[in-house]
């Protein structure tokens, strides 16, 4: 039987490469709308992907807790790097 933190890490790897993929390309080519549509949907879109940059700390925050508890040194250890990658807007690589 797979451990929660062995469950839940594959899920959050995926999540993260979906949420901070889109952040460099939307920085990088900044159309400059402007249409109030448009900014108004550029707005929402950038608090969504900071809402679920939030929601992913978070899970790992849970997820290392629970790694912690269970004696899993080495899966604490890759989800504190993945923690660190995730506050630093990067992929998470782990």
């Amino acid at each position: 039987m797979k451990s929660l933190v062995t469950t839940i890490l594959p899920v959050l790897r995926a999540l993260s490469v979906m949420i901070l993929s889109a952040v460099p390309a939307l920085a990088a080519d900044d159309p400059g709308f402007k249409s109030p549509a448009a900014i108004k949907a550029k707005q929402r879109y950038e608090s969504s992907v900071d809402a679920a940059s939030k929601r992913l700390d978070a899970e790992l925050d849970r997820t290392l807790k629970f790694a912690m508890q269970a004696g899993a040194l080495e899966e604490a250890n890759q989800i504190n790097e993945a923690r660190k990658q995730v506050a630093a807007g990067s992929f998470v690589t782990i």
